[in-house]
């Protein structure tokens, strides 16, 4: 068979599951193709399965030269289980003795059963899968990786009103995801570790519980289309590691609240688009090493707050447009790490100068203005 008859029959196999969904009552885009297919087909009600006490799982199969929408029921907990899968090292499911490929899959839909936990590896690395139902709000706690690297998903998630944990890696790896993430009516006290990282083409909205005291490591980490508002609670204490960096759109300006006492490492770490405002707590203790590092175009004035005590290593490093010296009102700041202000190079013809008078600085590290005179 030569490539232009495969693709033909593709095209032929395109258009009769255009027409099936169309007589179903599925949604439709404006013009189907293999990108968009398994989203298309998903919305077919139930395919005459209904959900079992677990749920059901939707999946799609190719039947005399056509692809159909196929379920099956999820009856007991081993069923249920059995979508906990290790990641891209696991390429089937078998539930009732019958193997389902992942990749073929592309709907879930919770039973009857009162769950309170989601399992670690729920539903990981469902490549196609493009739609699941309201989350139950009996569940109070999610594991590590749920829906990662669900690449075709992006639709908003009803999460549980009762939810108080989330594992990391939650909807990490979606790459096609920009659906609007709500969390604001969940009791979570604290935000995972890689939530919702290398999700490259997210710019939805992203809003947080008004019960939330931490923010873990590398959140929102290379969200490279992000650039929406992000309201930080005032509940929040402390801010982990790489947040928002490598967010190369990100241009919003944004308000620590007075809260926190602690910022990680590589906060905003090589925003290149960044040059909004950005207003620090007065409660700030410690900012960690790469503050804001390679902003290239950021120009804005920075204040630092009272209260705070240590500054990590390169401090807004690389910030080639900067033109503002920070303020520093900071009676007990005492230690500035390496590379503070380094190769701020426009920072040479200001005419201005780095006024330490009102802090009690005992300790600068090496490279302090390397570049800047």
């Amino acid at each position: 068979m030569t490539i232009n008859s495969e693709i033909s029959i593709l095209e032929q196999n395109i258009a009769s599951s255009y027409n099936t969904i169309k007589n179903k009552g599925g949604s439709l885009p404006e013009q189907l193709n293999t990108e968009n297919l398994a989203g298309a087909i998903a919305t077919l009600e139930d395919a005459g399965v209904t959900p079992g006490e677990y749920g059901a799982l939707y999946y799609l199969v190719g039947v005399n030269g056509k692809t159909v929408l196929r379920g099956v029921q999820l009856n007991t907990i081993d069923d249920f289980n059995a979508m906990c899968t290790d990641g891209n090292q696991q390429s089937s499911i078998t539930i009732n003795g019958q193997s389902i490929l992942k990749s073929t899959i592309v709907r879930y839909t919770f039973g009857s059963a009162e769950l309170t936990s989601l399992p670690d590896n729920f539903c990981y690395y469902f490549s196609n899968m493009s739609q699941m139902s309201n989350m139950p709000d009996s569940i109070t706690s999610i594991g590590s990786n749920f829906m990662r690297a669900c690449q075709a998903f992006n639709q908003s998630i009803h999460f549980s009103n009762n939810l108080q944990t989330i594992g990391s890696y939650c909807l990490a790896n979606n790459y096609k995801r920009s659906a609007n993430t709500d969390l604001s009516n969940t009791k979570l006290t604290s935000l995972p570790d890689y939530f919702m990282a290398w999700c490259y083409n997210f710019n939805g909205k992203l809003t947080l519980p008004a019960s939330l005291k931490s923010i873990g490591n590398r959140v929102l980490q290379s969200c490279n289309s992000f650039s929406q508002v992000l309201e930080i609670p005032e509940s929040v204490e402390s801010i982990g590691d790489f947040f928002l960096s490598w967010c190369h759109s990100y241009n919003v300006a944004i308000t620590i609240p007075g809260g926190v006492r602690s910022i990680g490492d590589y906060f905003m770490n090589t925003c290149y688009a960044f040059n909004s405002e950005i207003s620090l707590g007065d409660s700030i203790e410690t900012i960690g090493d790469y503050f804001m590092s390679r902003c290239i175009v950021f120009n804005q004035a920075l204040t630092m707050p009272a209260s705070l005590k240590s500054i990590g290593t390169s401090f807004l490093n690389r910030c080639i447009s900067l033109t503002y010296y920070p303020t520093f009102n900071c009676p007990n700041l005492t230690t500035i790490g390496d590379y503070f202000l380094n190769e701020c190079a426009y920072l040479s013809g200001t005419g201005g100068r780095v006024d330490l008078t009102n802090t009690t600085v005992a300790e600068i590290g090496r490279g302090f203005l390397w570049g800047v005179y």
